[in-house]
């Protein structure tokens, strides 16, 4: 079978985007392949299947990459973004990765946990409460996954607003 030009171009976009991991504009250009397919009357589904597993193949690290990243730098939230990224392309290639993402979730939640104490106290003094709450919230809950005792930092911080 002889495969549409524009077809063609988008799965070689795939493929090269698969082969630096970037899922991102794999999936979009595949997306495009695939339209343009059906416009043809063309299947690619299985070229559509061997690109997806190279590029989540690929994916997993960068993803691991930029989730220790956002770990070190103490950015919780955008590290789950990437660990919510890598664990979707490991399980859409049977990949266990969880001793990774416990180990990145560790050093993150451990990393984010004074910041966020630092940002709630700064709130607490300029007497932004609401705001204050919500970053202690979210250290709480950083702390009770990683099963540490930030109570005393806590109520020292809410004092601060009495």
């Amino acid at each position: 079978m002889v495969i549409d030009q524009k077809v063609l171009n988008e799965l070689i976009e795939a493929r090269s985007c698969a082969d630096e991991g970037n899922v991102g504009l794999m999936s979009y250009s595949l997306i495009r392949a695939s339209q343009y397919a059906k416009d043809v009357g063309q299947n690619v589904s299985e070229q559509r299947k061997e690109i997806e597993n190279l590029g989540y193949k690929n994916g997993i690290p960068v993803a691991l990459a930029e989730a220790r990243e956002d770990a070190e730098e103490g950015d919780a939230e955008e590290m789950e973004v990437y660990l919510s990224s890598a664990s979707r392309y490991a399980e859409e290639i049977g990949v266990d990765i969880s001793e990774q993402i416990n180990e990145i979730e560790n050093l993150g939640y451990k990393n984010a946990i004074p910041l966020n104490l630092a940002e709630a106290r700064s709130c607490a003094e300029d007497g932004e409460i609401s705001n204050m709450q919500i970053i202690l919230g979210m250290a709480n809950d950083y702390a009770h996954k990683i099963g540490q005792d930030i109570s005393t930092e806590v109520t020292g911080i809410e004092a601060l607003v009495l």
